[in-house]
């Protein structure tokens, strides 16, 4: 069963279910709505919050999604599998960081997303500790870092 969500600031919190329940999922999600704290949530390995289709996750997700940046809800998914995330995570997001993926359809949607020109070359090819980031909200082309110490120094 999921946990009870905090009601006061600073604290931390580990779920990990055993199985997947979207309607379990749902709960806590809107719980965490509810609760209308500023609150960063991390789902690790997005395609498990996926049940059938792409567009079909937990109810609570997609308002968490769609709802949650008014109180300062903050919603982190990450994924190996591109093709099989939520699509609403990725349509809902303001930042995008893409890694090495070892699929070619996974890379050939993450190029697109990232809006990496096909003339740049048909795969990312990036080294260990290389990433693109694409601030949405800016438009345009992902960047290239070479790792978190470029990103953090380009922003200071």
């Amino acid at each position: 069963m999921p946990p009870p969500v905090f009601t006061n600031g600073g604290n931390k919190q580990v779920w990990q279910p055993i199985e997947d329940n979207a309607d379990r999922y749902t709960k806590y999600f809107l719980n965490i709505l509810n609760a209308g704290l500023p609150s960063i949530v991390a789902v690790d390995e997005s395609v498990n919050m996926v049940f059938g289709s792409t567009s079909n996750i937990p109810r609570g997700l997609k308002i968490l999604l769609s709802q949650g940046r008014l109180p300062g809800i903050h919603v982190y998914g990450g994924t190996q599998e591109l093709a099989n995330a939520p699509r609403q995570m990725i349509s809902q997001s303001t930042h995008l960081f893409g890694f090495n993926v070892e699929n070619d359809y996974d890379e050939r949607m993450l190029m697109s997303y990232l809006r990496i020109p096909k003339e740049k070359g048909k795969h990312l090819e990036l080294k260990k500790m290389d990433f693109y980031y694409r601030n949405r909200d800016l438009g345009g082309e992902a960047v290239l870092y070479h790792d978190a110490k470029d990103f953090v120094s380009r922003f200071l």
